[in-house]
């Protein structure tokens, strides 16, 4: 038994079930390291498990890639595998047959498994993204040679579904948006009215919260289980896209860790217009990044391409214009607010006072976190 593991794992939950059935051309093979697809005649189990599976359902992980099994004890590492043990603790709940011998870790154990090498920020990222409607895949030759056929077939497609744009319903129930390991149609490419595919990806939630709070009670002890349950509770449900899970780290975290420990909102949650509403939106309902419904408050957090045309404008301000008619607040939080630590502390502060939400003492302490925070989530500035 082969076992992917580790980041490999978490860019293969990252990729779309139709990128995993397409095939790929020999040639995306090569941009990357001269990597064929049949292996050696020597090669231990784990670079022949995956060897010949670069072009196919495996085409989303970068190499090297990551790998568990009793197998490769002996194995090196090399530009195809890095070999890892096979942890005592694991069951069968914490595998997904791929077939042919070769497994991939739950996104809950893989989950786990990134415990052990990343910081707490970093986790509670991934549990956001995999707790959300979004995904992040990775950028291959392989991967990309596929996506851009799938793409063009996505937009050159009458019947093309509908990306999902919301994660509970009027009431705050989360909807029931599909399986997004094995169900291809629930998945969409995000593209402005342009046509530009923009990197990201609409899912289904990979997990819940809940899920994940199972996972670590039925994990007590285990290396890594103390920083995922942190992670856990420091992250929700529903977020949107990556600008959203980046702006949420510094409302959501406590003060301890840099954020402003606001109460938690309702993330992509829909909102039902009232009629008035209805007529000055143009539509029955619409969904808030953020909602905080105690404040009356909705968070829209807008990418730099969401002004992308002027239909894209007018759909925005006609939408913000119907949550104004109900009574609600609409604050927007764009790229350029996030661009700089002093024009995000200024934008939280504003949001908090109109709100009447709280915020953190602004200690020494504090805003040597804050500062350290922004440096994490934000290394090479906002993307």
């Amino acid at each position: 038994m082969v076992v992917i593991c580790g980041i490999s794992a978490w860019y293969l939950h990252a990729t779309p079930p139709a990128i995993r059935d397409l095939s790929t051309l020999e040639e995306a093979l090569s941009h990357e390291h001269g990597i064929v697809t049949f292996p050696r005649s020597n090669a231990n189990e784990g670079a022949r498990a995956i060897a010949i599976r670069l072009a196919t359902d495996l085409k989303g992980i970068p190499v090297p890639v990551h790998l568990m099994g009793d197998s490769l004890r002996s194995a090196r590492a090399s530009k195809l595998i890095v070999p890892h043990p096979l942890p005592s603790d694991l069951s069968p709940a914490d595998l997904i047959d791929l077939g042919n011998g070769l497994f991939v870790l739950s996104i809950e154990r893989t989950l786990l498994d990134l415990a052990r090498t990343e910081t707490f920020v970093r986790l509670v990222q991934r549990c956001l993204e995999a707790c959300g409607i979004y995904a992040v895949s990775a950028k291959t030759e392989r991967a990309k040679a596929a996506t851009s056929a799938l793409v063009q077939s996505y937009l050159m497609s009458l019947s093309r579904p509908f990306p999902i744009t919301a994660y509970s319903d009027d009431a705050g129930r989360p909807l029931p948006l599909g399986d997004a390991w094995s169900d291809a149609s629930t998945w969409s490419p995000c593209v402005d009215r342009s046509g530009v595919f923009d990197g990201l990806w609409k899912r289904p939630p990979l997990t819940s919260c809940e899920k994940l709070s199972a996972f670590c009670a039925r994990k007590e002890g285990v290396a890594g289980i103390r920083l995922l349950r942190r992670a856990v509770l420091s992250a929700h449900d529903g977020s949107g896209s990556p600008l959203e899970s980046q702006f949420y780290l510094f409302y959501g975290l406590s003060a301890r860790l840099g954020g402003e420990g606001w109460p938690r909102p309702f993330l992509n949650r829909r909102v039902a217009l009232s009629e008035p509403a209805r007529r000055i939106a143009g539509q029955q309902s619409c969904v808030a990044d953020a909602l905080f419904p105690e404040q009356r408050g909705v968070i829209e957090v807008q990418g730099k391409r969401f002004h992308a045309d002027r239909m894209g404008f007018e759909e925005r301000n006609g939408r913000m214009a119907g949550l104004e008619a109900m009574g609600f607040q609409v604050f927007e939080v764009t790229h350029e607010h996030m661009a700089r630590l002093e024009s995000l502390e200024l934008r939280l502060e504003s949001i908090a006072r109109k709100l009447g939400l709280p915020l953190a003492r602004r200690t020494a302490a504090f805003i040597r976190r804050r500062r350290e925070l922004f440096l994490e989530v934000f290394p090479h500035g906002v993307a």
